[in-house]
């Protein structure tokens, strides 16, 4: 997936392409829906840095979800997800917080996801004929928002707006962990003009008692660990075994194993290895 804000540019990679293709090899970006060209096929500005690997610098003005596409002399293709965001105003719409973490956060790269259904079937062994889309996607989101509300962290880019009050100190505090940057800043419904400064996730150069900013905040992209045990959360809640959902025991061979069970003993999922990831993200005061 490449991630790109509409009217900037961005670059596309193509690797483990034959060497010596510039001139030969092309790209274009074209709408996956109805199959329309947003960018046509050209073979200017591709770079080849490092043998077989190839770059092109693109830009697409219109907010969506698209497709890059290489193509090789020979007829061969490479299609990868283009999601183009918004840059600035006007933003998607979010609820207004008070406080705390929420998982309704909207994602900044509109339809952004740790993964794709098909990187997630080829890494996980989920045949779609058993389990189409339809039945992976929902567990999917689960996963993604079970993840981010126990760990209190946003693993994509998101969008967040939040009405503030300020602190004895005069400054205000976004509640959300890691801020990317200020969108708009509003006091008692109209826009604030003032310079405005942000210093981590504390606000300074704004003034009133009903202060709602819009910012972004989260991870670049999800860490490997998490976006790993967002897959096997999927997997299992999509293929789940004849093991009782309320169990939190199992004799086998007259011997008791305890289930990790959502609940018990600490475990949040009832997955060791997702709920051992949201362990390595603990904080005081995330909401379990």
């Amino acid at each position: 997936m490449i991630y790109a804000v509409a009217n900037h540019p961005f670059e596309a990679l193509a690797a483990g392409a034959p060497i010596g293709l510039v001139g030969q090899i092309t790209v274009e970006v074209f709408d996956p829906t109805d199959g329309s060209t947003i960018i046509p096929a050209q073979t200017s500005g591709i770079t080849e840095p490092r043998p077989g690997t190839y770059v092109a610098t693109l830009e697409v003005g219109t907010v969506g979800g698209y497709a890059v596409m290489w193509t090789l002399p020979g007829g061969d293709t490479a299609v990868e997800e283009l999601a183009v965001a918004v840059d600035g105003i006007p933003l998607p719409p979010a609820p207004i917080t008070t406080g705390g973490w929420a998982p309704l956060d909207e994602p900044v790269y509109p339809g952004a996801h740790y993964f794709t259904l098909e990187e997630l079937r080829a890494e996980q062994d989920i045949p779609e004929a058993q389990y189409p889309d339809d039945a992976v996607e929902p567990n999917r989101d689960l996963a993604e928002q079970v993840l981010e509300q126990s760990s209190g962290e946003a693993f994509l880019p998101r969008w967040r707006i939040e009405r503030l009050r300020p602190l004895d100190s005069g400054h205000y505090r976004l509640a959300a962990p890691l801020v990317r940057g200020l969108a708009a800043v509003t006091v008692d419904g109209e826009p604030w003009t003032g310079a405005v400064t942000l210093d981590g996730n504390y606000l300074t150069g704004v003034y009133g008692d009903d202060v709602v900013v819009t910012y972004a905040h989260g991870y670049d992209f999800p860490p490997a660990r998490v976006r790993r045990a967002a897959m096997i959360a999927t997997r299992i809640w999509t293929t789940r075994g004849p093991v009782d959902d309320r169990a939190t025991q199992l004799a086998s061979d007259g011997a008791t194993i305890n289930l990790a069970t959502p609940g018990q003993r600490g475990s949040v999922t009832g997955i060791p290895e997702v709920d051992a990831v949201i362990d390595s993200f603990w904080r005081p005061g995330r909401l379990y």
